[in-house]
């Protein structure tokens, strides 16, 4: 059975040889044109959706860049820690980063971030960031004294870096070596992620 892509296709296809049929009405051409170029926009949006729901960060891809605000509002630079340093006359100095999207309304994030402030105790020279995924700080400080987070919280408010790092489900984990490129991808939740973890930053 074709797929509504190929049936957009062929229903497209069809209009443009009739609207340049001969025998046509010139309002009526008109006509034909005005649905071919609504087609065409249509076709591009559903195929343009349909590609980027089916394509995302990949284990050796170079991360996204990150800008963010604390809960104190310091600014961060994903680049003041890996990949090509953003001002290296302020620090050269390269980490392993970890990255986990988090919201207060998912349980298996605060899975995650508990596991993560073991690991983050246990390998003090891997930067670990929290990134909190379209909510306010309103929701987010009181989560943070409740359950004693200590790890920095970044906010996302916008989730315009989610969209960068394709998060579709929460929560999400990435790893990203010295050199900026991404090494460790979770999505959802891992009962084996400080062990999976620990290995990692082993090698490293």
């Amino acid at each position: 059975m074709p797929t509504l892509t190929q049936r957009l296709q062929n229903i497209l296809c069809d209009r443009i040889t009739k609207a340049l049929s001969l025998g046509k009405l010139s309002a009526k051409i008109n006509f034909d044109y005005a649905w071919i170029f609504l087609s065409f926009i249509v076709l591009f949006l559903f195929t343009s959706t349909s590609y980027s729901s089916t394509t995302g960060l990949q284990i050796g891809d170079t991360a996204p860049g990150i800008f963010l605000k604390d809960l104190n509002d310091n600014v961060f630079f994903l680049s003041d820690y890996c990949g090509t340093p953003r001002q290296p006359w302020k620090k050269s100095e390269r980490n392993v980063v970890v990255i986990s999207f988090f919201s207060t309304y998912c349980v298996p994030c605060l899975k995650e971030i508990l596991e993560l402030h073991q690991l983050a105790k246990k390998y003090p020279v891997i930067k670990f960031f929290l990134v909190n995924f379209k909510e306010d700080k309103s929701k987010i400080e009181p989560y943070v004294r409740k359950y004693n987070v200590t790890l920095p919280v970044l906010v996302d408010k916008y989730g315009i870096i989610a969209k960068k790092y394709s998060v579709e489900a929460l929560p999400k984990l990435l790893v990203i070596n010295k050199k900026g490129k991404i090494i460790y991808i979770q999505n959802g939740y891992d009962d084996n992620l400080v062990k999976s973890l620990a290995h990692l930053f082993d090698e490293q």
